[in-house]
C-alpha cells in the first residue's frame, strides 16, 4: 500500500439523543479527521432485503489512534464507508489498515 496520506477523511462515531418527540435517534459525530490513503480492494454484489445491491470494499491506511473501533464508520469524499476491520500495522502503533465497505447511510 502507498504511504501517500493525501486523503482527508473522517472517522465518526454514533451518538444517540432524544428527538422533541422522547424518541432516540442516531446520528454520527466527528471522531478524528486524519490523512489517508486509499485503495479499493474488491467489488462485488450481494443479497439485501431481497434486492442484489452492489458492494465495494476498500483499506485506508494512516497513522494509529487506539480509540478507533469497527462501530464506527469513515466519511470521505461526500461517501460513508463501514469500518469491518482495524490493524494495528506490525504492532508498533505507527500506522493502522481500516477495511471498509462503502454504504448508502447518510
Amino acid at each position: 500500500m502507498a504511504q501517500r496520506y493525501r486523503h482527508k477523511i473522517v472517522i465518526q462515531t454514533p451518538t444517540e439523543s432524544l428527538d422533541d418527540y422522547g424518541e432516540v435517534t442516531e446520528s454520527w459525530d466527528t471522531h478524528l479527521t486524519v490523512w489517508a490513503s486509499k485503495e479499493n480492494v474488491s467489488a462485488g454484489e450481494a443479497f439485501e432485503a431481497g434486492s442484489v445491491v452492489e458492494t465495494n470494499t476498500f483499506i485506508f491506511e494512516c497513522y494509529y489512534a487506539s480509540t478507533v473501533t469497527t462501530d464506527m464508520r469513515i466519511s470521505y469524499d461526500s461517501r460513508f464507508f463501514d469500518i469491518e476491520a482495524v490493524e494495528n500495522v506490525d504492532n508498533k502503533g505507527r500506522k493502522m489498515r481500516l477495511r471498509a465497505t462503502e454504504t448508502d447511510s447518510g
